[in-house]
C-alpha cells in the first residue's frame, strides 16, 4: 500500500513511500514501451525509517525528505544521475 507520492521539482521522476520501502521510477514513459523496461528504470530502498502513514514532503535533486507519523523528519539520498540526464537533455549537452 501507498502512504505517499510525489514528482521530482523538475523532471518527470516519481518516488513513492511503500511499505518501509522507497521507490523510485526515473522513466514513467517506459511504461508506454516496455513494460520490462519499467523494472530496470525502478530504484527500491528500503529503509526502516520510514514508517506506515509517512508524507513525502519534497524532492529536491537527489535529496527526498520525508515526515514520520511522528513528525519526525528524515531525509533520504537517491542517484543524482538520471536527474542530470534530464538537465543535459533539456540543455541539448550531448
Amino acid at each position: 500500500m501507498t502512504d505517499s507520492f510525489i514528482f521530482h521539482e523538475k523532471n518527470d521522476i516519481l518516488c513513492a513511500a511503500a511499505d518501509e520501502r522507497l521507490l523510485v521510477w526515473y522513466y514513467l514513459n517506459g511504461v508506454y514501451v516496455d513494460r520490462e523496461l519499467m523494472e530496470k528504470c525502478k530504484s527500491v530502498k528500503e529503509n526502516s525509517e520510514i514508517q506506515r502513514m509517512s508524507t513525502i514532503i519534497s524532492y529536491n535533486q537527489s535529496t527526498i525528505t520525508i515526515r514520520r507519523k511522528d513528525g519526525g523528519i528524515i531525509n533520504l539520498s537517491v542517484s543524482p544521475y538520471p536527474s542530470l540526464l534530464f538537465d543535459l537533455c533539456d540543455k541539448n549537452g550531448w
